[in-house]
């Protein structure tokens, strides 16, 4: 879908999305969940990198248990 896109058109659905998943980091933020960052778009770019690559540039399913294990990598890293 936005693989061919230009990149102007790229660039604004990731503005647009980032900014609704940014709650999800400063809610966690908020309930102590994770650990402070500063730059909370590089743990949503490690959490967004394995879907987007295996469903639109493979074009494949993420299938479940990697996308448990990835997570569960991720988040261990916030939390310290």
């Amino acid at each position: 879908m936005l693989l061919g896109a230009p990149d102007q058109i790229k660039e604004k659905y990731w503005r647009d999305r980032y900014a609704t998943l940014q709650q999800i980091f400063e809610n966690a933020l908020r309930r102590k969940e994770i650990a402070p960052r500063a730059d909370w778009s590089f743990y949503l770019d490690l959490f967004m990198a394995p879907w987007y690559f295996c469903v639109w540039a493979k074009s494949k399913q993420w299938l479940l248990d990697s996308a448990q294990r990835t997570i569960s990598l991720i988040c261990s890293a916030l939390l310290r």
